[in-house]
């Protein structure tokens, strides 16, 4: 597919996603905003800083959720950059039952270290909560996924499935633990296939306050020439509810 194409799709997610979210006769209820700064430096024998960014928006209503993501993340030792990444992310959901419901889900990423210039995903798919209140949810989603990406300089698409679950569960009033994962296999190449992984912890410091740890795990079983399928971190943040 060409560049347009791409910008194409794009822009009929990102107005999918407002459409969804403007949707006529219900009460809006409050965006929750939260912004999660992380930073870490060493000096002497090893001199390293590393710096992250995450801010995350959603809003949840009673026949439709929409979340919003936004991260970036740089290091660097001894002057060396070894660490410069970012994605935007979206998706709306559309519920038709108290379990049952339909979705959008869009992203666009780069990693340089990784030689990744761009990877734009995009597609539509089906979501099911086995259980969801206030203490607790587990939910799963199967769908497609249109993948266009640049890497080592290289351009390629491809269609892929999607099959994605994310788990979250209340520890206390003033803690929270979470888990997810997301399974993208190229339809006619199953041998290719991304894999993301993240499981966190989070609890309350003050009113508007929380301490956040997570690791995150990308693995690309065909990554660029010369790099690593696996991309794994452990980051330690303040989240600040905007």
């Amino acid at each position: 597919m060409t560049k347009w194409t791409v910008r194409q799709l794009a822009g009929v997610a990102i107005a999918a996603v407002i459409a969804g979210g403007a949707s006529a006769g219900e009460a809006d209820d409050a965006w929750k905003t939260t912004l999660a700064l992380g930073v870490n430096a060493t000096d002497g024998n090893s001199d390293s800083a590393q710096a992250n960014v995450d801010l995350t928006a959603q809003r949840k209503r009673q026949a439709d959720e929409l979340l919003l993501g936004a991260r970036y993340a740089y290091g660097e030792t001894s002057d060396v950059i070894t660490t410069r990444n970012g994605k935007l992310g979206a998706q709306y959901n559309r519920l038709f039952s108290a379990q049952w419901y339909g979705y959008l889900n869009t992203s666009l990423s780069y990693d340089d270290i990784a030689e990744l210039d761009r990877r734009f995903i995009f597609g539509p798919g089906v979501g099911y909560y086995f259980f969801k209140d206030k203490a607790a949810s587990l939910g799963v989603e199967f769908g497609v996924a249109y993948i266009e990406e640049k890497v080592a300089g290289v351009e390629d698409d491809a269609v892929a499935l999607r099959l994605a679950e994310r788990y979250e569960r209340a520890l206390s009033e003033t803690a929270k633990v979470w888990q997810s994962l997301e399974y993208l296999p190229q339809v006619d190449d199953s041998d290719n296939y991304l894999l993301n992984f993240e499981i966190g912890v989070e609890a309350t410091l003050t009113s508007n306050t929380n301490l956040r740890v997570a690791l995150t795990d990308r693995y690309d079983n065909r990554p660029a020439p010369g790099r690593e399928e696996n991309d794994a971190a452990l980051n330690v943040a303040l989240v600040f509810n905007l």
